[in-house]
């Protein structure tokens, strides 16, 4: 773990085991590989943990900020396409699964609705970065100029990392001002701020 000086890991692992009994410590030995992996998992944890913390004091300080960095170009090559759909930025979109066919497909029906992109994956598409990095699945274009970030989740991807994605997507779209926007949709609502598609469309259709 690079990020982590080895000294503070040493010392880290020592205050865990430092309370264990004999046979805790044989069993340790026994299932090493487990033993480390475990403790490595909750450092991670709790690197996760501190990180978040520091971004959300650096949004509420100024220190972190919104800037528009990202640039779309003029042409891209996904590895696999979907086939032409109707409002699509380019000729050929990054492939999809059902859902997020089904979500895409019903916002290009939207009068208000210019283009929609696919975003490509981790280092060829555009990205929130904060404690995590965050890839949207699509970035839309409605004609007041208002830019939407959505973020597609099947009713079985309800866990904590898309909590975690909400959670940043919803800061970006607060500070990069009134123009943006982000929304993480299920088909049936699980999560606290995450929506469904009706009212995805609903919340599209009013930004007139």
């Amino acid at each position: 773990m690079d990020e982590i000086a080895e000294p503070v890991i040493s010392d880290y692992v020592k205050e865990v085991i430092a309370g264990f009994d004999s046979e805790q410590v044989i069993e340790m030995f026994e299932y090493l590989d487990l033993t480390a992996q475990t403790i490595r998992d909750k450092i991670a944890s709790l690197l996760l943990d501190y990180e978040r913390k520091k971004f959300i004091e650096g949004l509420d300080t100024g220190e972190i900020i919104s800037d528009a960095e990202f640039t779309l170009k003029a042409y891209i090559s996904p590895l696999a396409t979907v086939s032409s759909m109707a409002k699509s930025l380019y000729k050929n979109e990054d492939e999809m699964d059902g859902f997020e066919k089904e979500v895409i497909t019903e916002v290009a029906k939207l009068d208000n609705v210019v283009w929609w992109h696919k975003n490509l994956e981790r280092g060829k598409g555009f990205f929130i970065n904060a404690y995590i990095n965050h890839y949207p699945d699509f970035i839309v274009k409605l004609k007041n100029g208002t830019i939407i970030l959505i973020e597609t989740k099947g009713d079985d991807r309800d866990n904590s990392d898309s909590k975690r994605k909400l959670e940043v997507g919803k800061k970006w779209a607060m500070a990069a001002g009134s123009q943006y926007r982000y929304y993480m949709v299920f088909d049936k609502v699980k999560m606290d701020e995450a929506i469904t598609v009706k009212e995805l469309l609903s919340r599209i259709e009013a930004m007139r």
